[in-house]
């Protein structure tokens, strides 16, 4: 780049090869950029708005920031459940996104950056996964054994249950899982957006709850009435 208008603009137009930008930032509001450069070298950071008029105080921080080790599938990291349940939090800021044909079927083409976790589903329980992003995130699921291809983990996230599942949520959302299969799966954090909607902070919950046993027609639960009520 050079201190010229044109090669500023290409700079901070490069999605984060030589440069970056902001989303605009209203007053008192912030806003982040995560940056990666290809590069080492001295940046610049310049401080603009969008009119002439438009001028007045601001705070900048820079902080190091380290990117998540867990951004391929073969390297999911292992949550450990104490007591039934486990918080893991993240940022998929600055990552690769590993499959860009990634898709749950019924979802649009996951183009974000992600991250990985595996989680362990034993005999008679489900899991409750509750999922927190501060972006446009989705949360999939698919069973380890399914390999690390787009096309076997697309299959199983859209399976609707009985292998895999998902949900999109830019507020708290929750997944009740319960495989057909007990073992070992993957819970994938992404996004369908390839920009700054696409990535940032969020908090995932895994809750171990029992197993329903009367999921089927023909495993109906009796319900006697005790005083003409009952519950369930």
């Amino acid at each position: 780049g050079s201190c010229s208008a044109a090669g500023i603009e290409g700079d901070c137009l490069s999605n984060g090869v030589t440069g970056a930008k902001s989303p605009w930032a209203g007053p008192n509001t912030k806003q982040s950029i995560y940056f990666k450069p290809t590069t080492t070298t001295h940046y610049g950071i310049g401080i603009d708005s969008t009119h002439y008029t438009t001028s007045g105080t601001y705070v900048l921080a820079v902080e190091e920031f380290f990117p998540a080790s867990n951004a391929t599938c073969s390297a999911a990291q292992a949550v450990t459940l104490v007591n039934g349940t486990a918080t893991v939090r993240g940022n998929t800021a600055t990552l690769a996104d590993e499959f860009p044909s990634l898709n749950c079927g019924s979802s649009p083409p996951l183009v974000g950056p992600q991250v990985y976790y595996r989680f362990d589903v034993p005999q008679g329980s489900a899991m409750k996964l509750t999922f927190a992003p501060t972006f446009a995130g989705y949360l999939a699921i698919a069973p380890v054994a399914a390999g690390c291809t787009a096309s076997a983990l697309s299959a199983a996230c859209g399976s609707k249950g009985v292998s895999g599942a998902w949900i999109n949520s830019a507020a708290p959302g929750t997944i009740f899982f319960n495989p057909v299969q007990p073992g070992s799966y993957l819970a994938i954090v992404d996004s369908g957006q390839p920009d700054y909607l696409g990535y940032g902070d969020f908090e995932l919950t895994f809750e171990q709850v029992p197993s329903a046993r009367n999921d089927t027609c023909a495993s109906a639960a009796h319900l006697p009435l005790v005083n003409g009520k009952a519950a369930a």
